[in-house]
């Protein structure tokens, strides 16, 4: 127990200031600043330094609100240009190849994206929820949208749709040994389309094919419709049977999403088909332990009820109304053959039907260096309470299923962000209830705190509980999981009932650019405590891990971020050693701010 405590005392006497060299950035004036009359006040508008605190989006739009758009102009900015502080001009080598080679978004595919037009009246809510769509893109790095008055007309305006795009075209190179490796190329935004496609090969000497490969495509926005088409396949993929690569994927979804608080339908449609084929083993013991195939099914629909009313009397605090329908299937045609007459959670056939009903108020803000590294982030506030009601079959076992779920998110007046999930589902057999999770969390981050001119700090803490009754048919919660400690390898020793996981971390962001590429070491640590299935509370173990690492991300590309991370296990589990060093790219930071999602079970891993 003394090693666990040490994590913490660990993680406060870490901390520390540092200092870094920074680069000075040549300062100039936006080329809008040099326009005269409307341009030249709209480039004036964003000619400042970022503001430190967190800004309601809602609030830059409210004095226009009700006035006509007259006019509608997008501005794209290139490589160059800062979206927050346009007299900055960052040349180099590196930004003027970017900028001759990138095929920018088109005007056409922007408009396309944008929730209002010429002739509408100013809705500052949807206003709002079209900036942050347009953030949301992948292909975009940033977006803002800038309303001003027109001189000389009554109620009418301008509105200025300022993006700035990701420099598009990516790759990937991993490398695990001299016998195994990986090589990706992406195109996150085809011929200015906003579309994307990859493309991967996949080498491995032990294997049998050695070579396998992949492709995606996605559709974005289809024709103007919000619609997301992507079909793919994947040869290599990791089986969750023997966690190597040999499982064939071949899939097609479609995703219609809640683009706006006055968007009326969403919803989705998902279709898997996934086989193994023998990369690794002899014949007998992978269809003994190893070989599955499946199919997936899963479509659902809502309806955000009241959406088309009261657009031009709302308010931060109204309260909205959603309902949603989900169908699911999945059937497993092949087993390995050691579980074709004995039950277990990972091959288990279900299908159903679930409904929900959600009650929700939910706002943003924009503030900066929470996972990105200075780009504008969307954070929410607000309220969620639903319920959720169904039925299903699972391995022929036929049980309704009951669900409530509550979720609170606020950022105070001085950058203090908490989220709080409350979330209890059960199953109803012969009038008695099964497989009962019960999930509550709490996550919080602190305010962005100015150490020195080149250097900012945030904390993250996460507190999350976790307790299943009544263990059936679902999987027991795990040690390796969102809600517990995800750098810990997968073993069965660890599976409970009871999970009580804090996990803290303490990020520096440094200020200095080297090749467009930001820098955040970080020390963390975390200590859960599980209660294994079936055993008194006198039972329950603790497991720990502390360490320190560095992520780099140039929030111009498309590459996720990088990061260099080392563990210090006191205790492990399996084969695990007690230290380890893990670098790892491609990694995606992006708080998940939707209320509105598909009616679904809780999840406790």
């Amino acid at each position: 127990m003394k090693k666990h405590v040490f994590v913490f005392v660990f993680i406060f006497l870490s901390f520390s200031s540092l200092l870094w060299a920074q680069k000075n950035e040549k300062q100039d004036t936006f080329f809008l600043n040099k326009k005269k009359g409307l341009l030249g006040r709209i480039g004036k508008s964003i000619s400042r330094n970022p503001a430190p605190a967190a800004v309601r989006i809602i609030n830059p739009f409210e004095p226009f609100s009700g006035e006509i758009i007259r006019e509608i102009e997008i501005i794209p900015l290139g490589f160059d240009r800062d979206i927050n502080d346009s007299t900055i001009i960052k040349k180099s080598f590196f930004t003027d190849v970017a900028n001759a080679l990138h095929k920018e978004t088109k005007h056409k595919i922007i408009s396309q994206y944008l929730l209002f037009k010429t002739g509408d009246r100013v809705l500052p809510f949807l206003m709002a929820d079209n900036e942050k769509y347009l953030r949301d893109q992948e292909f975009l790095k940033d977006a803002r949208i800038i309303i001003k008055a027109i001189p000389g007309y009554n109620n009418s305006v301008k509105v200025y749709v300022i993006t700035k795009d990701v420099f598009s075209l990516g790759g990937n190179v991993k490398m695990s040994s001299k016998t195994k490796g990986l090589v990706e190329l992406k195109e996150q935004n085809l011929a200015g389309s906003g579309n994307y496609m990859d493309i991967s090969a996949f080498f491995e000497k032990e294997r049998d094919p050695s070579l396998g490969f992949g492709s995606n495509l996605t559709f974005r926005n289809f024709k103007g419709t919000f619609l997301n088409w992507t079909t793919g396949f994947k040869t290599y993929n990791n089986s969750f049977s023997s966690s190597k690569a040999e499982e064939n994927s071949f899939y097609i979804i479609l995703e219609k999403p809640l683009v706006s608080r006055y968007t009326r339908w969403t919803g989705g449609a998902e279709f898997d088909f996934n086989i193994t084929s023998n990369g690794y083993h002899g014949d007998s013991v992978y269809h003994s332990d190893f070989a599955y195939s499946r199919q997936i099914v899963d479509v659902w629909g809502g309806y955000n009820i009241g959406a088309g009313i009261k657009k031009e009397s709302d308010n931060v605090n109204r309260l909205r109304h959603f309902i949603g329908e989900r169908i699911f299937y999945t059937k497993f045609y092949d087993v390995p053959g050691k579980y074709q007459n004995n039950y277990n959670f990972n091959y288990a056939d279900i299908n159903g039907l679930l409904f929900s009903y959600t009650l929700y108020k939910q706002n943003f803000f924009r503030t900066n260096f929470i996972y990105g590294f200075g780009r504008n982030e969307d954070v929410p506030e607000g309220i969620s309470a639903t319920v959720v009601g169904g039925y299903t079959n699972k391995s022929g076992k036929k049980r309704a299923y009951y669900g409530l779920g509550f979720e609170g998110t606020g950022l105070s007046p001085r950058g203090f962000f908490t989220n709080y999930v409350l979330r209890s589902g059960a199953f109803v057999n012969n009038k008695k209830l099964e497989d009962i999770d019960v999930l509550a969390r709490i996550n919080h981050f602190t305010r962005l705190r100015e150490l020195s001119a080149y250097w900012k700090n945030r904390n993250f803490i996460d507190l999350s509980f976790t307790r299943q009754i009544n263990y059936r048919l679902n999987e027991p919660l795990y040690l390796r999981s969102e809600f517990g400690l995800p750098y810990f390898r997968d073993d069965s020793t660890t599976y409970a009932e009871t999970r009580t996981t804090l996990k803290v971390e303490s990020v520096f962001f440094n200020m200095h650019k080297f090749l467009g590429f930001r820098f955040a070491p970080f020390v963390f640590g975390g200590v859960s405590f599980l209660n294994p299935l079936q055993e008194s509370f006198k039972k329950t173990h603790a497991y720990s891990a502390m360490g320190a690492g560095v992520r780099s991300r140039n929030e111009n590309l498309i590459f996720g971020s990088m990061e260099l991370r080392g563990y210090y296990f006191p205790r492990t589990v399996g084969t695990m050693r007690n230290f380890r060093v893990d670098f790892t790219t491609n990694l995606r930071f992006k708080y998940n701010s939707q209320f509105i999602r598909k009616p679904d079970f809780i999840f406790a891993n």
